[in-house]
Protein backbone atom coordinates (compact mmCIF):
# COMPACT_ATOMS: atom_id res chain seq x y z
CA UNK A 1 0.00 0.00 0.00
CA UNK A 2 1.21 3.56 -0.37
CA UNK A 3 1.92 5.66 2.32
CA UNK A 4 -0.71 7.71 3.82
CA UNK A 5 -0.24 11.61 3.87
CA UNK A 6 -0.62 12.95 7.28
CA UNK A 7 -0.56 16.75 8.63
CA UNK A 8 -1.30 18.41 11.52
CA UNK A 9 -5.49 18.02 11.03
CA UNK A 10 -5.34 13.86 11.11
CA UNK A 11 -1.82 12.97 12.44
CA UNK A 12 -3.29 11.86 15.61
CA UNK A 13 -6.13 10.14 14.88
CA UNK A 14 -4.67 8.63 12.30
CA UNK A 15 -1.84 7.56 14.42
CA UNK A 16 -4.33 6.00 16.97
CA UNK A 17 -6.26 4.24 14.15
CA UNK A 18 -3.54 1.74 13.08
CA UNK A 19 -2.01 -1.07 15.05
CA UNK A 20 1.21 -0.35 13.77
CA UNK A 21 2.59 2.59 11.90
CA UNK A 22 5.63 4.56 10.81
CA UNK A 23 5.63 8.10 10.02
CA UNK A 24 8.36 9.65 7.68
CA UNK A 25 9.01 13.44 8.70
CA UNK A 26 10.59 15.00 5.83
CA UNK A 27 10.79 18.55 4.00
CA UNK A 28 11.05 18.98 0.48
CA UNK A 29 14.27 20.78 0.66
CA UNK A 30 15.96 18.24 2.66
CA UNK A 31 17.94 16.11 0.60
CA UNK A 32 18.59 12.41 2.96
CA UNK A 33 14.61 12.48 3.14
CA UNK A 34 14.47 13.01 -0.70
CA UNK A 35 16.98 9.99 -0.73
CA UNK A 36 14.96 8.01 2.19
CA UNK A 37 11.60 8.67 0.23
CA UNK A 38 11.89 5.66 -2.45
CA UNK A 39 12.92 3.36 0.39
CA UNK A 40 9.99 4.13 2.45
CA UNK A 41 7.66 3.83 -1.03
CA UNK A 42 8.73 0.50 -1.86
CA UNK A 43 9.43 -0.89 1.82
CA UNK A 44 5.93 0.59 2.24
CA UNK A 45 4.65 -1.74 -0.56
CA UNK A 46 6.39 -4.69 0.57
CA UNK A 47 5.04 -4.52 4.38
CA UNK A 48 1.22 -5.53 4.36
CA UNK A 49 1.45 -5.83 8.29
CA UNK A 50 2.53 -2.14 8.61
CA UNK A 51 1.00 1.21 7.75
CA UNK A 52 3.26 3.27 6.74
CA UNK A 53 2.29 7.76 6.35
CA UNK A 54 4.44 10.62 4.88
CA UNK A 55 4.38 14.14 7.18
CA UNK A 56 5.63 16.79 5.01
CA UNK A 57 7.15 19.23 7.98
CA UNK A 58 7.71 22.42 5.96
CA UNK A 59 3.61 21.79 4.07
CA UNK A 60 2.25 24.10 6.67
CA UNK A 61 3.07 26.17 9.54
CA UNK A 62 1.01 24.03 11.63
CA UNK A 63 3.26 21.16 10.75
CA UNK A 64 6.35 23.20 11.76
CA UNK A 65 4.75 24.00 15.06
CA UNK A 66 3.64 20.34 15.40
CA UNK A 67 7.08 18.55 14.61
CA UNK A 68 8.98 20.81 17.34
CA UNK A 69 5.99 20.57 19.60
CA UNK A 70 6.70 16.88 19.41
CA UNK A 71 10.36 17.61 20.13
CA UNK A 72 12.18 17.30 17.09
CA UNK A 73 14.38 19.65 14.95
CA UNK A 74 16.03 17.48 12.69
CA UNK A 75 14.21 16.08 9.07
CA UNK A 76 14.27 13.67 8.13
CA UNK A 77 12.71 11.77 11.41
CA UNK A 78 10.74 8.62 11.18
CA UNK A 79 8.22 7.99 14.20
CA UNK A 80 6.90 4.19 14.65
CA UNK A 81 3.48 3.77 16.78
CA UNK A 82 2.09 0.70 18.14
CA UNK A 83 -1.51 1.04 19.16
CA UNK A 84 -1.47 5.18 19.30
CA UNK A 85 2.32 5.02 21.45
CA UNK A 86 5.31 5.85 20.39
CA UNK A 87 7.44 2.70 20.55
CA UNK A 88 10.49 3.97 18.29
CA UNK A 89 11.77 7.40 16.80
CA UNK A 90 15.10 8.24 15.00
CA UNK A 91 16.32 11.31 13.50
CA UNK A 92 19.11 11.70 10.87
CA UNK A 93 19.71 10.26 7.33
CA UNK A 94 18.63 6.89 7.19
CA UNK A 95 18.96 4.01 4.39
CA UNK A 96 17.22 0.76 4.08
CA UNK A 97 18.73 -1.42 6.76
CA UNK A 98 18.00 1.58 9.33
CA UNK A 99 14.02 1.28 8.44
CA UNK A 100 14.66 -2.25 8.79
CA UNK A 101 15.55 -1.86 12.20
CA UNK A 102 12.81 0.14 13.18
CA UNK A 103 10.25 -2.07 11.65
CA UNK A 104 12.02 -4.85 13.93
CA UNK A 105 12.21 -2.86 17.00
CA UNK A 106 8.53 -1.56 16.12
CA UNK A 107 7.29 -5.24 15.93
CA UNK A 108 9.11 -6.15 19.09
CA UNK A 109 7.57 -3.15 20.97
CA UNK A 110 10.68 -1.47 21.89
CA UNK A 111 10.69 1.30 24.35
CA UNK A 112 10.85 4.80 22.62
CA UNK A 113 14.09 5.97 21.88
CA UNK A 114 15.24 9.69 20.72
Amino acid sequence: MNPLTVNFDNFNDTVSEYETIVVDMWASWCLPCRRFAPIFAQTAQSTPDVTFASFQVDASEENEAMFAALGYTTVPTLMAFRNGTLVVATSGALGKADLATVLKQVREDAPAAA
